[in-house]
């Protein structure tokens, strides 16, 4: 006889195989439903997963939900729709339960933020979506310790803030009325997102977000890049003064990196005790 171990492990590596035999792009399916729910209650089973095995679940599990195909021809597919996405969302608060500490809600935030900077609409949508339910669901643990601290939070604010709204209308900061043009709702939002979380960060997480948010600036989208001055501005609590001051804003983004002249040396950003951007 098998031991405990050695039976999920298998059962959810078969699962793995039956989510990735999944077509891409395929409609919601009754396999990929079942599946999230399976491992959702193996999760609650002790010993965790190997990480590896762990890893290469999550992969696959993100990689069906956000890629789901947008057709909703029949009641059933619509329901679906609406199903999975939430089946995943309980599948990761399984997971995270197991070990309900910031290592371990790191380690799944960096797999759904892989989808958070897709240039796929729908799949931004919903890893953004799939974040914050996780986020939401961390806080409501009990052993989890909403004190300790956390830099990379900040890092991932910032993510969301950039990405949520690439897919309003192309509008030029530079170009339209800061109060009146309703195309800018979208940057004014990214505004309060630096203006409230500024008020609640840590030190460690101010950093970690605008360093997110400067290295967004040089992003060859221009509205990844304009949401990027947005945030750096914002969390000083000067966004509203970048609009007002068009002429010496854009003097201030060629200063950063873009629309600098063939003499001009790129720019590095160092933060005080902190390493190479992309590291810890």
């Amino acid at each position: 006889m098998l031991e405990p171990h050695c039976c999920k492990s298998a059962v959810v590596e078969r699962i793995v195989e039956l989510i990735e035999e999944l077509p891409d792009d395929s409609p919601p399916s009754t396999i990929l439903t079942n599946s999230l729910i399976a491992v959702g209650n193996l999760s609650t089973m002790k010993p965790a997963l190997e990480p590896e095995l762990e890893t290469h679940l999550l992969r696959a599990a993100m990689h069906a939900v956000f890629t789901l195909g947008t057709d909703k021809d029949t009641t059933q597919v619509q329901a679906l729709h609406k199903v999975i996405p939430e089946l995943l969302d309980v599948m990761l608060g399984n997971l995270l339960s197991e070990s309900p500490d910031t290592d371990r809600l790191h380690y799944i935030l960096e797999h759904v933020n892989f989808w958070i900077v897709s240039r796929v609409s729908q799949e931004r949508v919903r890893a953004i979506m799939c974040s914050t339910a996780l986020l939401r669901y961390s806080i409501t643990l009990p052993e989890f310790d909403i004190s300790a601290e956390f830099p990379r939070m900040g890092h991932y604010v910032a993510q969301m803030a950039l990405f949520v709204r690439l897919t309003i209308h192309e509008a030029d900061l530079w170009c339209c009325d800061w109060h009146q043009d309703s195309r800018l709702l979208g940057y004014k939002n990214t505004a309060r997102v630096g203006e409230v979380f500024g008020k609640l960060f840590s030190e460690g997480q101010r950093r970690f977000f605008l360093r997110t948010a400067v290295l967004a600036i040089h992003d060859p989208l221009l509205r990844v890049s304009q949401a990027g001055l947005v945030l750096a501005y914002s969390l000083l609590g000067e966004a509203q003064q970048l609009m007002r001051n068009k002429v010496s804003s854009c003097n201030r983004l060629r200063r950063l990196g873009r629309g600098a002249g063939p003499h001009s040396h790129p720019i590095t950003i160092r933060w005080p005790g902190s390493k190479e951007p992309g590291g810890e």
